[in-house]
């Protein structure tokens, strides 16, 4: 992960005490790579990132961009990486509302669903109330990283689950989240074979037949459509109001929005993908 950039400045930020998570993760990638490769049941928040942040990360916090090259960005190179780091585990955590579940290890080493009157779980719904998990950076893993873990089986259920969602604006939005959300904690149930809390299902806002929901036919205008409506969720997620322009630590790397997109939108053709976010994105990545 530090190709192309002096290893002795990421060893020398170890002894910085802003700098030194990030530092010493970005030197352990190899650890992380192996960690990656083991079966797992459950994982922390603070793992789930750093593999993604290994794995996924672009490294644009590495280098300074100029028009004819780029150098290594031996001054603010840390900013970026934490921010990138951040956008990660916050991206965990947004997906709750289409049936991603945190747990809490329990003394004697089980685990079980986490609540509201769990104070890690607490906090991040206030942090998304109050503040919103963007505006917030963290230069070592606070506790409510380590104390809510991710279980396999609700996240391959929820990567299961395919859902052509409508776009945020559109009325219909809120119902499709929540019965996506019902048919992720149903999947995981049945994996897990254990009962999981039940979730409250409004009665759908728009015409059910008996056949199911019905939609337009899919066409190529309707499809110009949807990617459309992705650009604007893109704009409204990841370029919102705390969005800076002339301050990089605010814009969300590349690579996060690309892997939000593809997630969002499952199947979609890596084409696509990054047209949705290049159209989206308001500013020119390339220029310092």
């Amino acid at each position: 992960m530090t190709e192309g950039f002096p290893v002795d400045i990421i060893e020398a930020a170890t002894q910085n005490q802003y700098t030194r998570y990030i530092a010493e993760l970005i030197l352990s990638s190899d650890k992380v790579a192996e960690r990656r490769k083991l079966p797992w049941d459950y994982k922390t928040l603070v793992e789930f990132g750093e593999e993604d942040f290994i794995f996924h990360g672009d490294t644009f916090w590495a280098f300074e961009y100029e028009t004819s090259s780029k150098k290594p960005d031996t001054q603010g190179w840390h900013k970026g990486a934490i921010k990138e780091m951040n956008d990660y585990v916050w991206r965990s955590v947004i997906y709750e509302d289409d049936g991603v579940q945190f747990y809490i290890r329990n003394a004697d080493g089980s685990y079980r669903e986490a609540g509201a009157e769990d104070r890690s779980y607490d906090l991040i719904h206030q942090i998304a109330a109050d503040a919103g998990f963007d505006t917030l950076k963290y230069y070592a893993p606070p506790s409510w990283w380590t104390d809510l873990h991710v279980g396999h089986a609700n996240y391959e259920a929820y990567n299961l689950v395919f859902s052509e969602t409508p776009g945020t604006r559109d009325p219909r939005y809120p119902w499709f989240k929540q019965e996506k959300a019902a048919i992720v904690r149903r999947e995981t149930e049945r994996r897990l074979s254990v009962p999981v809390k039940s979730i409250a299902v409004r009665e759908p806002i728009v015409s059910i037949s008996d056949r199911g929901l019905e939609l337009p036919p899919s066409n190529a205008q309707r499809a110009k459509g949807m990617l459309m409506e992705l650009a604007t969720e893109v704009q409204d997620r990841f370029w919102g109001e705390k969005f800076d322009p002339d301050d990089r630590g605010t814009w969300s790397s590349q690579e996060v929005i690309l892997l939000w997109i593809k997630e969002r939108q499952l199947g979609i053709s890596d084409a696509n993908a990054k047209a949705v976010e290049k159209v989206a994105c308001p500013v020119e990545r390339g220029i310092k």
